[in-house]
């Protein structure tokens, strides 16, 4: 709690030497403008720049003394632990000895003390006066008093009260050690630090960010895909990652988060995705733009068209082919899988037969180039 206040003064007291600053640096540079214009500045306004000035050195010396009381504080919480770690230990010694009765040395030592009291005041008898025998008289019987204490048992209120002193301490230490911990700055991951935004001897405020700290391991890309996309991709699903700006660069990853929500924006419909990858190569900044290709399904051996040949048909597919006699004709077909480029021909064409890669809705031949399929 101490520490806490403290730290407020302290950036309290930054607060108004800034604005007593500031005041002062206004009024300072209006009478070096009054003074260029007029030979003798009026009294008015020295013045008042040597208020602002006083008024910036009390900030001054306010914020030292808020600096110091700061400074105190912290260092209270380690004494502080320290001196709560002792009354624990104190309390325990006070509870172990009511509980196990005075010892042996304690005795012995008491019944000394005792004898040479008999043997002061009995001196006393044989010349004292009165009035020292009867202070001689009332030690002895104080020192039977402790005496008696020491060697008799100890009552069950006398261990509540002992104990209750042992938990009260142990309380306090515990406190002592939640503040010093809590003046303890923790990492919350391992990772690297990007910025620190702080130099020694800097204010900071509760809640304020003073590093910044990111984690490489993964890395990870955050994508944003239609619902059309999204529905064909799952968790754990292996995908292939690429960067622009180092091309001979490539690395693989897999799907780790699929938002259950989607984003509208204008109408259009977003999922957020992420991918992770393993941090295996320092010239990867993060921040940099990567190229994803996600691998929903996979075939081998299978016949390929490019995209800009397929025509629709109703509910159907054509490509424009060319027969042996050169002249081009339409087929329909049965797509199966594309990657965007490319689509896959399960049925209507052959392997070794030409089509028009970029067809002309007046399927005239000339407007488009021949594609021999392999």
């Amino acid at each position: 709690m101490a520490k806490t206040t403290a730290e407020s003064d302290v950036q309290t007291a930054a607060n108004e030497l800034r604005d007593a600053q500031t005041e002062y640096s206004q009024i300072y540079w209006d009478n070096r403008q009054i003074e260029e214009r007029i030979d003798d500045l009026p009294q008015s306004n020295r013045d008042r720049e040597e208020q602002a000035q006083r008024a910036v050195q009390n900030a001054e010396e306010a914020m030292r003394q808020s600096q110091l009381r700061f400074e105190e504080a912290q260092a209270s919480e380690v004494t502080g632990l320290q001196q709560a770690e002792a009354d624990v230990a104190d309390a325990e010694s006070r509870l172990r000895a009511a509980q196990e009765g005075a010892s042996r040395e304690d005795i012995i030592q008491a019944e000394a003390t005792i004898a040479q009291r008999r043997a002061d005041l009995q001196g006393l008898r044989s010349g004292g006066t009165a009035a020292d025998i009867a202070a001689a008289q009332a030690t002895l019987e104080q020192q039977i008093a402790n005496l008696e204490k020491l060697t008799a048992p100890a009552t069950k209120s006398d261990i509540r009260i002992q104990a209750a002193s042992v938990r009260e301490a142990e309380q306090s230490l515990a406190q002592a050690q939640l503040n010093l911990t809590n003046a303890t700055l923790l990492a919350p991951f391992a990772g690297v630090v990007t910025t620190v935004d702080i130099v020694p001897g800097s204010f900071v405020t509760s809640g304020s960010g003073i590093i910044t700290i990111i984690n490489r391991d993964p890395l990870h890309v955050d994508l944003r895909l239609n619902e059309n996309d999204v529905a064909q991709v799952t968790l754990g699903q292996k995908v292939v990652l690429g960067i622009d700006a180092l091309r001979d660069w490539q690395n693989e990853g897999t799907v780790s988060y699929i938002s259950p929500v989607g984003t509208d924006a204008n109408g259009v419909v977003t999922f957020d995705v992420t991918v992770d990858f393993p941090d295996d190569d320092a010239r990867v900044k993060v921040g940099m733009s990567a190229n994803v290709d996600i691998t929903v399904s996979e075939r081998s051996a299978v016949l390929l068209v490019p995209n800009t040949a397929l025509l629709p048909n109703g509910s159907q597919q054509i490509v424009q082919r060319r027969a042996i006699d050169g002249t081009i004709g339409t087929v329909v077909v049965e797509t199966g899988l594309t990657d965007g480029i490319h689509t896959e021909i399960i049925s209507g064409l052959n392997e070794g037969d030409e089509i028009v890669a970029v067809p002309n809705i007046s399927n005239e031949p000339e407007s488009g180039g021949l594609f021999p399929l392999p």
